[in-house]
């Protein structure tokens, strides 16, 4: 049995992980789906939040494995802090298109197009980064229940969640690492993941394709751990 926490994006909500979760638990392995909260008047910088967040989530469970890390889009350069914050051993990270860490680069940072930046940062509203609606994610998640209950988990994210830099600490990665690709927004990342050379797979379908092909993207997971503890 397998132990899989599965990390959503800050960007969106844990409703990114239910169907490739139930499926995981189906094939007989051990999952947790951490809520990823934060506080903008807290005192601590938002990744430390959503580290803590994760930490608390198996605070009170006992664990069949050393956990493998799944990390989901902006969930990917947030992985390293997760990892040091559990202070356990893990099992191996699998970024699921998503960005690759750099020590002290923010998310924006990540981003490598200017231009891109620029309308990012315009788009923001008071601070706080305008939600996607169900119209907009209509072709991207098909099913009209599975896309509304998604909208529905957005929360309200500031614009500063980006703009932080991400700590990476020295030794990582100090377990073995994958990638699970998705989209042509993340041909970078899965490129440079496939230069270090990591298991890799690439599935064919939009950015939240665990919402719409969850038993293929369960597989994958499960294939891409078996390929991580034979490496």
């Amino acid at each position: 049995m397998t132990t899989f926490l599965l990390i959503h994006s800050p960007r969106v909500g844990a409703l990114t992980w239910p169907l490739v979760a139930d499926e995981l638990r189906r094939a007989g392995h051990q999952v947790i789906v951490p809520n990823l909260f934060a506080a903008p008047d807290e005192s601590l910088p938002y990744w430390q939040q959503h580290a803590n967040a994760v930490t608390q989530s198996i605070a009170h469970e006992t664990l069949a494995s050393a956990p493998i890390l799944v990390a989901h889009s902006g969930a990917g350069p947030l992985l390293p802090a997760i990892e040091q914050m559990l202070n356990r051993p893990i099992g191996g990270s699998i970024f699921a298109d998503a960005g690759l860490p750099q020590n002290n680069a923010s998310r924006l940072d990540l981003f490598g197009f200017p231009d891109e930046v620029r309308e990012f940062r315009k788009s923001a509203v008071d601070g706080i980064l305008p939600n996607w609606t169900a119209d907009d994610l209509r072709e991207v998640i098909p099913d009209d229940m599975v896309r509304h209950a998604f909208v529905t988990d957005l929360p309200n994210l500031p614009l500063a969640v980006y703009e932080e830099p991400l700590p990476v600490f020295s030794a990582w990665p100090d377990a073995p690492c994958a990638y699970l690709h998705f989209s042509a927004g993340y041909d970078i990342s899965a490129q440079q993941a496939q230069a270090l050379g990591w298991p890799y797979t690439k599935l064919d379908g939009e950015h939240f394709h665990m919402l719409v092909d969850a038993p293929t993207v369960a597989a994958a997971l499960i294939d891409l751990t078996q390929k991580m503890e034979t490496k």
